[in-house]
């Protein structure tokens, strides 16, 4: 991983964190539903959007 940019390592977390996310969901099985999601899908949608930003603001830094 000595060649890894900037932008790699933040996308493998981001990766790390979704996945995290899901296994919760698929373990606790949330019953609440909004927008006729689960709250887990809602947060990954939320986390996912925010990572993309997250990319976008990395990148134009010059980080990768």
């Amino acid at each position: 991983m000595p060649q890894a940019q900037s932008t790699d390592i933040y996308l493998a977390g981001l990766g790390v964190l979704l996945t995290a996310v899901y296994i919760y969901g698929l373990i606790f099985r949330p019953q609440r539903k909004f927008l006729r999601m689960g709250i887990d899908s809602l947060v990954v949608l939320v986390l996912y959007a925010l990572g993309i930003v997250g990319l976008f603001a990395i990148a134009r830094q010059g980080g990768g």
